[in-house]
Parts: structure tokens; sequence; C-alpha cells
């Protein structure tokens, strides 16, 4: 469950009887709140999202390899990672790729539990925001119209093993890139 959605999900566990029992019938939300919203979505009510905005489809997958950083640099410990084929083709993307120790060829299959670590860029021309409802929740949010983020995984590379390393590296080619809102969020390695 995304971590967005935490209090919502909290308030669906109060609105129970104290008594419930999981099979027990559940307890609906108000008619018409964000919450009956969400517990519709929940229930696979409303799940049609719509077509995504043609600036933010993946344009299909493609593999590049890198270097995790919770094992040592060698060509047998390389792993081959997805990447979407928008954010491949980038010329913009060129150096925050670079930054993020994107290689490619080789590596070996990711073994099961592995997820990258992972740069989001986000990145818009303009300032200017329209009020747009959530398709989940129906609760209005500002969003910029120009704005799109991309996804690119990162890996360490010889002097720079340490996420953070990268994650610093990543931040200063964001800052490179032309648009009057660039930002980076990081999410961390995963071994499970």
């Amino acid at each position: 469950m995304v971590r967005r959605f935490s209090d919502l999900k909290k308030s669906l566990k109060y609105i129970q009887n104290i008594t419930w029992e999981p099979g027990d019938p559940v307890s609906n939300a108000p008619a018409g709140s964000p919450l009956a919203n969400y517990q519709a979505w929940m229930a696979g009510n409303n799940r049609e999202i719509g077509p995504r905005d043609a600036g933010s489809k993946t344009l299909g997958l493609e593999e590049v390899t890198i270097n995790p950083f919770a094992v040592e640099i060698s060509p047998t410990t390389a792993i081959k990672v997805p990447i979407s084929k928008r954010v491949l083709d980038s010329a913009t993307l060129a150096g925050v790729r670079t930054s993020a120790n994107v290689l490619i060829g080789g590596g070996i299959v990711a073994p099961k539990g592995f997820k990258p670590a992972q740069a989001v860029v986000y990145l818009a021309t303009g300032t200017t925001t329209s009020p747009e409802p959530s398709k989940i929740t129906g609760l209005k949010y500002a969003k910029n119209s120009t704005g799109h983020s991309f996804t690119v995984p990162m890996g360490q590379k010889t002097g720079e093993i340490y996420e953070k390393e990268v994650q610093d590296s990543v931040k200063t080619a964001v800052a490179l890139l032309s648009g009057e809102i660039k930002t980076a969020s990081f999410k961390p390695e995963i071994w499970r």
C-alpha cells in the first residue's frame, strides 16, 4: 500500500464496529466523501484511472545495468534493471543517467527481492498550477500541467560507493537542467 493513503486506511479501520472481525460486513464511509471514494477504489471499483498523459507514457521498458550499493563492484555483481525507454532515450536526462551510474550492457539477472535505488526527477517548464481532482479520492490538489516525472535507477561506481554520494551527484545534475521547477527525490535500494 502506498504511504500516501495510510491515513485513509486507518480511517476505514476506525469506522468499523469495535467487535469487527475479518470476514464481517464492512461499514461504509459517508456517501460522497473522499473516504467513500477511497473505500470504493480499495474494493476494486473506480479502478479505471483513465489514459495517461502522452508525456508520461513509458514507451516500453529497456534493460540497463547498475552496480548495487550493497555489494563490492565486480563484473559478476552488476545487475540488469528496467528503465523506461522515455528516460533512456531522453537527451535532457543524459547527465542524470551518467550521475546515477547507469550502464549499458552486461550484468546478471536481478536476484529475487532486489529493487535498485532510484532517483525520481520532476521537471516543469512553468509555474502555473490548476486545481485537479484526485482520481482516487476526488479531493482537489494543485497540479502543474507542464510537469513530468522520470524514474532513473541508481548504482555505485568507483569513488562513489554510498547512496548519499550518488544522490548528491544526481542533485547536481538535476540543478543543471533547464526548467523553472526541477526536483529530485530518492528511493533506497531494497534486498528482501
